[in-house]
């Protein structure tokens, strides 16, 4: 297998710290856009050749194009090379492991690499990506999820090459999942976990299109069902138990980057409909500025693997209406997106006043009372 990256040829190791910017501006235009094995990528460091992500022109963030490759510097010298290598995630899926230029025998410095089998075209999605990286190694330098941030090669470094190691889609999930974005709510904090993944019983479930058929082109996809299966999914935001809303909200999220990488959704639109679901459990949320993120998080995930609706012979169950209309979980269509908050929030404030009616003596009613108060307060 091949993979997509730039090379620079032009110096052996580091540039020296007093280079110019004249000298910096020189080598940022000297990479080649190339397509290596492993085993290429290997030979490369070992020359002390610099690589980076794919660019048009001169390496920076402007001419970023793609990416193949993630890159892991472990600078502290916390963990030995033993220690570094018999990780799981580094034994089963990292393609290349190697001391730095920078490395000595008192300091040793290393740089793991893993090699994706699809590339990133996407700056963004790209940094979301490394980041989940970067936090399964506690103390790796948070400069590898700058996209256009290049590796120094280190010439006749030590070096392990695992050229059959390849991170796949897959992969990815379980690492998203693993070690996902760290400002969660309070409420919903992410399960414990250690370097490795997870058995494959609990591999993350990436959503994907389900039954058979042909593939239903945006255009061609019924307002009522795209409405409806909308609905049903904010609903699981808004009916999410409390300490599952957080692992709730981001699967939906993913589900719906999905979509709109299918091209069934415009970005703006999941993101104000996901906004909107988890604003009706707001009382409850921790941070709301943290569940956006984990929103925009979500969506640029999903678009890494679009879905798409699939004709599988089933009737609609609502008749088709404008595309701004929306449904609520209970199958009621309005007409705005302000119209369908409220009917969230009516739904929620239902539920709350059942609650609490209902309750026992001895019941613990102040997180109902508070989010009911709140919810009457703001609306």
């Amino acid at each position: 297998m091949r993979y997509y990256l730039s090379v620079n040829r032009t110096i052996r190791g580091k540039l020296p710290k007093d280079a110019t910017p004249a000298r910096w501006a020189r080598f940022n235009d000297a990479f080649t856009n190339v397509e290596l094995s492993a085993a290429q990528i290997a030979a490369e460091i070992q020359a002390g050749h610099a690589i980076a992500a794919v660019h048009d022109g001169r390496r920076k963030r402007d001419n970023w194009r793609m990416a193949q490759h993630i890159g892991i510097d472990l600078d502290d010298g916390a963990l030995s090379w033993d220690e570094v290598t018999a990780l799981p995630l580094v034994d089963h899926h990292a393609a290349i492991v190697h001391m730095t230029a920078s490395s000595t025998p008192a300091h040793p410095r290393m740089r793991v690499l893993f090699l994706l089998d699809e590339p990133c075209d996407d700056p963004d999605t790209y940094t979301f990506i490394v980041g989940c990286f970067l936090r399964a190694f506690a103390t790796a330098d948070p400069h590898c999820s700058d996209p256009s941030r290049l590796f120094f090669g280190a010439p006749g470094c030590a070096l392990l090459l695992q050229p059959t190691n390849v991170v796949t889609s897959e992969d990815l999930a379980n690492i998203v999942t693993a070690w996902p974005p760290p400002d969660v709510p309070d409420d919903d904090p992410p399960p414990p976990r250690s370097i490795g993944f997870r058995p494959p019983g609990h591999a993350a479930a990436r959503p994907h299109s389900r039954g058979d058929g042909a593939i239903i082109p945006p255009a061609h996809l019924s307002p009522a069902r795209r409405a409806a299966h909308a609905a049903a999914l904010l609903a699981r935001v808004h009916h999410a138990p409390d300490g599952a809303k957080w692992a709730t909200l981001r699967d939906i999220a993913i589900t719906f980057g999905g979509y709109v990488a299918g091209g069934y959704y415009p970005e703006t639109e999941a993101r104000q409909m996901l906004r909107a679901a988890i604003e009706t459990r707001r009382a409850t949320v921790g941070s709301m500025p943290a569940a956006y993120k984990t929103i925009d998080d979500g969506l640029a995930y999903g678009k890494l693997s679009p879905l798409h609706y699939l004709d599988d012979g089933r009737p609609d169950a609502i008749p088709p209406r404008a595309p701004s209309t929306y449904y609520t979980p209970h199958g009621a269509a309005v007409g705005s997106r302000d119209a369908f908050v409220r009917a969230l929030i009516d739904a929620r404030v239902q539920e709350l006043e059942t609650a609490i009616s209902a309750a026992g003596e001895g019941d613990d009613l102040a997180p109902l009372i508070a989010e009911y108060d709140h919810l009457m307060r703001a609306h």
